[in-house]
């Protein structure tokens, strides 16, 4: 397909014009892009929102309350949004918490707890 100059021109200088508005775009701002200082603000302390997640493997029942409490609070202090948490199993020596046991669902309860206290997801 061969594009005729005038179109080709008419469709480069609109997205010229787009490409002026990006930072309107991606920020979603409709009247004024933010200047360079609030830019600078919100990339050097994000929101919670735009905090990254981890995933945190308990490992065949080895775990402990204080070991949650330090986990998490070490995850809070390094940025952490949040948790994503993997039950492993496979090839790891069993711990003293069985999986699905009273003192395993104590655990969880606990360890969302923790999670919620410290602003954690």
């Amino acid at each position: 397909m061969k594009l005729k100059r005038r179109t080709f021109l008419r469709v480069a200088a609109g997205g010229a014009l787009l490409m002026g508005d990006w930072p309107k775009i991606m920020l979603g701002a409709q009247e004024d892009a933010p200047d360079g200082a609030t830019l600078q603000k919100a990339f050097l302390h994000p929101p919670d929102s735009a905090r990254a997640k981890t995933w945190w493997h308990w490992m065949n029942g080895n775990v402990t309350r204080e070991g949650i409490t330090l986990d998490l609070e070490a995850m809070q202090r390094a940025g952490i949004g949040g948790v994503q948490l993997f039950e492993v199993g496979e090839g790891i020596p069993p711990g003293p918490v069985a999986y699905g046991s009273p003192e395993h669902l104590e655990l969880l309860e606990f360890a969302a707890n923790e999670a919620a206290r410290l602003g954690l997801e």
